[in-house]
């Protein structure tokens, strides 16, 4: 099930998680993190050529957990276990299974690639979570409408302003509803997802 996956996700993530030394581009955000507030704009700005909110998310933690390596990591596994709970709502409304969807989620838990670079103290478990989050909230407001699309708006916003490689996620988001728009699907059809 999805909760054996991100328990799974948690546990692998927290294993070791302080043996291995930062690496450089760890180091440089752990060096924008610890500036003032009235420095880290510009630092982030000048050093990263990224956009911010990963970086102020991250300040805002280290605040509460502290700069250590361990409590800057485990905001990344936090955000890579819920991509994993993302992973698996996302696999429930596209391939309407439950197993595909628990395959899926239990495929992200273990992930070596993820277990790397997802716990990194770096903007990709945050860009992975809003990507599955951006891409679930569409799934939802194409079914309901409304409310869900500002949801959708605040989700893909985020993701922008986490990594610019969200970009390409959210060109797949528009071609995706212009096919529903250029099909003319009736809505009926639509509320199995």
């Amino acid at each position: 099930t999805a909760l054996a996956a991100m328990l799974l996700a948690w546990l692998l993530g927290c294993r070791q998680l302080d043996v291995q030394s930062m690496w450089v581009d760890e180091w440089f955000t752990n060096f924008n993190i610890s500036k003032s507030w009235a420095e880290f704009l510009p630092s982030v700005i000048a050093t990263e050529r990224r956009p911010p909110l990963h970086f102020a998310l991250l300040k805002l933690w280290a605040q509460l957990a502290g700069n250590e390596e361990f409590a800057l990591r485990i905001y990344s596994v936090g955000l890579l276990v819920l991509a994993v709970a993302l992973i698996y709502a996302v696999g429930r409304r596209l391939l309407r299974q439950e197993a595909a969807a628990a395959a899926a989620a239990l495929l992200l838990g273990v992930s070596p690639f993820w277990l790397l670079y997802g716990r990194m103290i770096r903007a990709y478990s945050q860009t992975m979570m809003l990507s599955l989050a951006a891409t679930l909230l569409l799934l939802v407001a194409v079914r309901r409408g409304r409310g869900w699309w500002a949801a959708y708006v605040l989700a893909a916003t985020a993701l922008i302003y986490t990594d610019y490689s969200g970009l390409p996620i959210l060109a797949a988001h528009g071609v995706f509803v212009l096919a529903l728009w250029l099909t003319a699907e009736p809505p009926a059809a639509r509320r199995s997802w």
